[in-house]
């Protein structure tokens, strides 16, 4: 973005040059596409005047040309159509023009001249109205429609044209000369001419009426201080304010005083903006007429009005005004306004200068162009205020010479009901420290305390919920919702229990408990015993008699379980059963035997060395675990501060409740070692021995969750790991581990048969055994996996960590034989 900006103030740069080098004509000879294009691409309007001035100065470009290059860049800005020149109604699409573009905001000159603004305002008009009937004192001209109306006797309309010369043709009749008449004469004249041929016009049988149909185009120039100077064809009814408008109004140097009219080398008019704008004159707002020139002067006084006046502006001072009149042209003051005294700050010879004016002075005080008018603000703080908060029915600021003393005060105030009467104090910033005094509420309403207040006094009146610690009551255990709730004098467990949605199915209502804290503010000795607790029964069926205990701020009620309750505890059993799916368990000690005999025994083709069994088991952290679980309590860790409860922050018990159910599984022993949720994982059994003596201790007992896999007859093994190919292959009976991985292809080099080890289908694995210098492998089974893993690679001695060796060697060495001398 920075290289872009540089590149184009660049280009800016080398435009300006060029022109400088070939002179002032060469800025002329800029067409308006040209200086539009440049303007659109490069956004020139949006450069400072003060870098492009010195930068102009540097290449030797003269004032006059940056002038001119600026005003053809203003003229260019808007959206007026030179081909379109004269249509108002088009016109009024354009946009402002480049009047502030150069200007800082904080500078005086960005100020909006006074009336600037009806030339900018979209929604404003001054589009000749054409629709009027024609007034009498319009001159006729070329190419105006003539509409000539003969009533009574003799019946006709006619329409003629003005033409170049400055004649109309009548039917019968011939030319009449109408041109430079106004419509009054030309009626008269008209008159005259057709009695010939309508004889009853002499003695009033016949009527004769003119008007103006199609009106004519006509030019008008505007010259001087104006946005878009130029020619303009505009309609001839059209006045000075309309032309005025076509063109933008007055630029930025251009007189809201002064806008001259001339007509055929004379001034006729000289048309004050400020009647119009002020006094809504427009009796010098006169009708235009072909070759009309306007003329808008520069600006001779021109001062700012800046401050709590109704309107801020830049204001064009006429000879003899004062600085009475021009506040009068921003509609006076403004209500915060210090209407005492007025500033003007004047441009000296060398510096600034001050003026401080009385407000009956300022009709007297002539103004200097370049003058700033300061109106300065009242200060928003109070000279007589009392300031009352906290527990009052009517906090806010109060008279001290109305409100004279804290009795009075508190009787408009009125404390409420939450208010804390034994304490409130008033706060007194009167001399070198505040000072506060504390009173008495109660002693204030019943007379025996009072207080004369001071501007600026702030009275407070405590809170008694915010001087105490929040009451709450806390219940855990077996109800629907465990949490802290709010107390109330009165409050029973019942009621907490309904608070809590009831109790859930297996809660016991004979063993509830109670712990409730010890509070004896008046001992001053220490003792082990610090929370009281209190055993109860709750008795659901009646619950007006009174066998629970009635509750206290801060109290936990513990709802236990049922002893005798049980939620069903399922297990799942697939496979060749002859009715798998879920099985609850009936008691605590059914086993394996027990879930295949009720399952319908085993089918024909299960292979009942191959069963599995899978169960929850809480393992440690696998490489695969650790990625997730961090990412798992990086969430919990920034989460748990924003999960809130009717507006508070959780506790930890909270927080338990709220978290995922998987961080609800980790837990930490003793040893601080820490465990993953919960995970299926394979139990080695055997099925058949436990089938062919049940209860023994091959048969398992089953717990919840227990997966039981009984799969069909297998009839191959697999071989995986080290070896050249990952194979399954057909089981023979006897096959030996060195057969198998003879069918894989053999080892491969890396491989440590040494740590073979075989995973049985039923979840046992058996590694090799090495007996003196042989070894003895597992068997192999149907369904068995045989696992050679790779030999772990050892890193070699650097260089350098063998020097260090050899030497540390060489100095025990020595070190020894120099014992032994």
């Amino acid at each position: 973005m920075m290289l872009k900006k540089t590149f184009l103030y660049i280009f800016l740069l080398l435009q300006l040059n060029a022109i400088a080098q070939q002179g002032l004509e060469r800025v002329n000879e800029l067409s308006p596409e040209q200086i539009a294009q440049l303007v659109s691409k490069y956004n020139l309007d949006k450069l400072s005047e003060a870098e492009l001035e010195a930068k102009a100065r540097e290449l030797g470009l003269s004032p006059q040309q940056l002038e001119m290059l600026k005003e053809k860049m203003t003229r260019t800005n808007g959206s007026f159509n030179k081909n379109q020149k004269g249509n108002i109604k088009d016109d009024k699409r354009r946009k402002p023009g480049l009047k502030n573009a150069f200007v800082k905001k904080d500078s005086v000159e960005a100020f909006p001249i006074f009336g600037a603004d009806i030339f900018s305002n979209q929604q404003l008009s001054f589009d000749p109205d054409l629709s009027i009937s024609t007034p009498h004192n319009y001159i006729i001209g070329t190419n105006d429609q003539l509409v000539i109306d003969i009533f009574g006797v003799s019946d006709l309309q006619h329409k003629a044209m003005v033409s170049p010369d400055g004649f109309i043709r009548f039917p019968n009749y011939g030319p009449i000369k109408v041109a430079g008449l106004s419509i009054e004469s030309a009626r008269i004249l008209i008159k005259q001419s057709l009695t010939r041929i309508y004889p009853g016009l002499s003695n009033g049988k016949v009527g004769i009426q003119v008007s103006l149909g199609q009106i004519r185009t006509i030019r008008v120039t505007l010259i001087g201080e104006v946005l878009l100077p130029g020619n303009f064809n505009i309609p001839s009814l059209s006045t000075l304010m309309n032309a005025l408008y076509a063109s933008g109004g007055p630029s930025k140097n251009g007189s809201f005083r002064k806008i001259d009219l001339v007509r055929n080398g004379k001034n006729i008019s000289s048309f004050d903006l400020y009647d119009f704008l002020i006094k809504g004159d427009l009796s010098k707002n006169l009708l235009l007429q072909d070759g009309d020139v306007i003329r808008v002067g520069t600006y001779q006084n021109r001062v700012a009005l800046k401050g709590a006046v109704k309107k801020q502006a830049l204001y064009d001072v006429k000879e003899g005004e004062s600085a009475d009149d021009i506040l009068n042209y921003a509609g006076g003051f403004a209500d915060m306004a210090i209407k005492n005294s007025i500033a003007i700050v004047r441009n000296g010879a060398t510096r600034k200068e001050v003026l401080t004016l009385a407000t009956d002075q300022l009709k007297n005080t002539k103004l200097v162009s370049g003058d700033t008018l300061l109106v300065d603000s009242i200060r928003s703080s109070f000279k007589n205020q009392i300031v009352v908060t906290g527990a009052v029915e009517h906090p806010g600021i109060y008279g001290v010479e109305q409100v004279k003393d804290l009795r009075s005060l508190m009787e408009l105030a009125i404390p409420s009901e939450n208010a804390y009467r034994q304490r409130a104090v008033v706060k007194r910033y009167a001399g070198e420290y505040p000072t506060i005094i504390g009173f008495n509420l109660d002693e204030v309403s019943s007379k025996r305390f009072n207080l004369d207040l001071e501007s600026k006094d702030s009275v407070l009146v405590y809170k008694r919920s915010e001087l105490q610690d929040f009451n709450k009551v806390y219940i855990e255990g077996e109800v629907n919702k465990v949490g802290n709730y709010p107390y109330f004098k009165g409050l029973r467990t019942i009621d907490l229990v309904m608070m809590a949605g009831g109790l859930k199915d297996g809660a016991s209502t004979l063993q509830m408990e109670i712990s409730r804290r010890m509070r004896n503010v008046a001992s001053t000795t220490d003792s082990i015993r610090y929370t009281i607790i209190k055993t109860f029964s709750l008795d659901t069926a009646n619950f007006n008699k009174e066998t629970e205990l009635g509750l206290e701020p801060f109290d936990m009620v513990f709802v236990r379980r049922s002893p005798v309750y049980r939620q069903q505890v399922n297990i799942t059993l697939e496979g060749e059963v002859l009715y798998p799916g879920k099985y609850s368990l009936s008691a605590g000690t059914d086993k394996l035997s027990d879930l295949v005999l009720r399952a319908g025994g085993l089918r024909k083709n299960a292979s009942v060395e191959g069963a599995s069994l899978l169960r929850k088991t809480k393992v440690d952290f696998e490489s695969s675990d650790t990625a997730w679980l961090k990412k798992q309590l990086q969430s919990f860790e920034k989460n748990k501060r924003t999960l809130t409860t009717s507006g508070k922050i959780l506790t930890m018990e909270e927080l338990q409740d709220t978290a995922s159910t998987e961080l609800q599984d980790i837990l930490t022993d003793s040893t601080g070692r820490t465990w993953y949720p919960l995970r299926l994982k394979p139990v080695g059994i055997h099925l058949e021995k436990a089938m062919a003596a049940p209860g023994s201790i091959e048969d398992l007992v089953l717990q919840e969750g227990d997966v039981l896999r009984i799969p069909s007859m297998q009839t191959t093994i697999k071989v995986m790991g080290a070896v050249q190919v990952t194979k399954e292959m057909l089981y023979e009976p006897g096959i030996s581990v060195r057969s198998a991985i003879r069918s894989a292809g053999g080892l491969v080099p890396e491989a440590n048969l040494g740590k073979a080890y075989v995973a049985y289908a039923n979840g046992e694995v058996r590694s090799t055994r090495k007996i003196i210098f042989f070894r003895n492998h597992p068997r192999l089974d149907p369904g068995a996996e045989l696992h050679v893993p790779f030999k772990t690679q050892r890193k070699g001695l650097y260089s350098g960590e063998a020097v260090g060796i050899i030497s540390g060697l060489s100095s025990i060495i020595s070190l020894l034989i120099f014992a032994f001398k």
